[in-house]
């Protein structure tokens, strides 16, 4: 499995789940935030929106004098819901988050347990991030 298909996996599972229409989501090099099947500029005017990110980290020969790598990576999704109105809304999305990628198989992907980091306030937005580490052979 090549890094771009890696990518198009997790994205496609991703959004089989997660409504974008509901809360927009911003991509890793995509300008905007995607919000249904439109491309907002920036989360002016949101009170909740998400990103997904897909952090590749090391790869290992799977077995000594094997041509078999696993790759091991951590998709990160941060949750962002208006300051000052608390956390129910940020963890009612981490659990759908964690619905999607918890212990997940998909694709030749194996994800692990998902766990939350809080981020706290940052520009008009509390933040929490859900992050997923997940392995891939090639």
């Amino acid at each position: 499995m090549t890094f771009e298909l890696e990518r198009k996996n997790i994205e496609e599972e991703w959004a089989g789940t997660w409504n974008s229409t509901t809360t927009p989501v911003a991509y890793s090099n995509i300008r905007g935030i995607v919000k249904g099947t439109s491309i907002l500029k920036n989360s002016t005017g949101l009170d909740e929106w998400a990103r997904l990110e897909i952090v590749n980290a090391s790869s290992d020969n799977a077995v000594i004098g094997g041509s078999s790598v696993q790759h091991v990576g951590t998709i990160v999704v941060n949750i962002f819901v208006k300051s000052g109105t608390g956390t129910d809304r940020a963890r009612e999305l981490a659990d759908i988050v964690r619905g999607i990628f918890n212990n997940a198989s998909f694709d030749g992907i194996q994800c692990e347990a998902t766990y939350l980091t809080t981020v706290g306030d940052i520009e008009g937005f509390y933040q929490l991030s859900c992050v997923t580490p997940y392995s891939r052979r090639q």
